[in-house]
């Protein structure tokens, strides 16, 4: 005798499909949030950014331009004139790509104020807000430099190097 199981085979296929689409969506949206977290780190953590901020913060300190700008205790970009050597040094091997250096006290409120300064891009005060999120404020360092490295107005690279 043979049984008519024509409906147990479609509700089969339905449970599989269903479970198939969940665990695809499931490991879609985890992989997406690495993603997103890798991107962010790269920019925010850059290692051109890094070795320039280094450069600039040992050729103020050479320069003894480092001295007046702890003495003003405000957060500034720190002109090109001052750093001519290190950016010129990093833009001979990237043609058409824009270096700065910013200069804060390490305090959370002169920190916010970096990113009140004006003639900066959106992606930079996306930076600074990152920053006042991600960073303790307890007194181990002394300034912190900032080198931001554009390659197109959203194509953006930084750091935020804090020195004791």
């Amino acid at each position: 005798m043979r049984i008519n199981r024509k409906g147990f085979m479609l509700a089969e296929v339905i449970i599989v499909s269903v479970i198939i689409c969940v665990v695809l969506v499931s490991l879609f949206t985890g992989i997406n949030r690495v993603t997103k977290a890798y991107d962010l780190r790269n920019r925010y953590y850059d290692v051109n950014a890094l070795y320039m901020a280094e450069k600039a913060n040992l050729y103020l300190i050479e320069d003894n331009s480092i001295n007046t700008l702890i003495s003003t205790n405000s957060p500034v970009k720190v002109e090109n004139t001052n750093l001519n050597n290190v950016i010129s040094f990093y833009n001979s091997g990237n043609t058409g790509s824009a270096v700065n250096i910013y200069f804060t006290p390490y305090d959370q409120n002169k920190v916010d104020d970096l990113g009140k300064l004006t003639g900066t891009n959106q992606t930079y005060k996306d930076f600074i807000d990152y920053l006042s999120g991600h960073l303790e404020f307890k007194g181990e360092y002394t300034y912190m430099l900032i080198s931001e490295i554009c390659n197109s107005t959203d194509d953006c690279y930084y750091y935020g190097l804090g020195v004791k």
